[in-house]
């Protein structure tokens, strides 16, 4: 980005940047991987069945590496997952969900995979895999508003909304929506 003044700035003015941005997400990852206790429940129950879960993550190794550590300390299990410095190409490209694969043991090509997202990236890497995919709308940056935030919005807004982003990802073939995740993990439970 050119300064006021039309310079440049250089490659260590750059990287200060970056490591500024770096340190505030990391600051910031505990809020990023607050649940409920369903979702621990949930993933202990897919985990009982033998069924592996995976996480592709636009944060960088050292934020993964955070949120990993909270959502295990509130009792969720993922077996695996990968950040985005891990690979050169990332999302929507489906090139961290294939490391994610190998990472797991498994081909995308003999799984019947779920892709569970809240951003049109995850939805269009998940489809580019041929797995089913399955829209998070209350988390999704589309909704424009933290979860906190919307207890204090009209229901017909926050309706309103929701489905209006569903309308959205029907564009990108998503196969399935849930209003949050703790609506997926009632669904999935009453079906099993």
């Amino acid at each position: 980005f050119p300064s006021h003044d039309k310079r440049k700035p250089c490659q260590k003015h750059n990287n200060e940047i970056c490591d500024m941005v770096n340190a505030k997400i990391l600051a910031s990852a505990d809020c990023y991987s607050v649940t409920g206790p369903s979702i621990a429940k949930l993933t202990q129950w897919l985990h009982n069945q033998g069924i592996k879960i995976g996480v592709t993550t636009e944060y960088n190794m050292n934020v993964a590496e955070r949120i990993m550590k909270n959502l295990e300390l509130q009792g969720v299990h993922i077996d695996k997952y990968v950040a985005s410095d891990e690979v050169r190409i990332g999302r929507p490209e489906a090139w961290q969900a294939k490391m994610l694969m190998k990472k797991l043991g498994v081909s995308h090509y003999d799984v019947n995979g779920l892709k569970i997202g809240d951003t049109v990236v995850d939805i269009i890497e998940g489809a580019k895999l041929g797995f089913t995919t399955c829209n998070v709308t209350m988390s999704s940056g589309e909704m424009g508003f933290h979860k906190s935030e919307l207890g204090y919005l009209p229901r017909e807004f926050v309706n309103y909304k929701n489905l209006e982003i569903r309308r959205l990802w029907e564009s990108y073939a998503c196969n399935m929506y849930v209003t949050d995740i703790e609506e997926l993990s009632k669904l999935w439970t009453s079906k099993n």
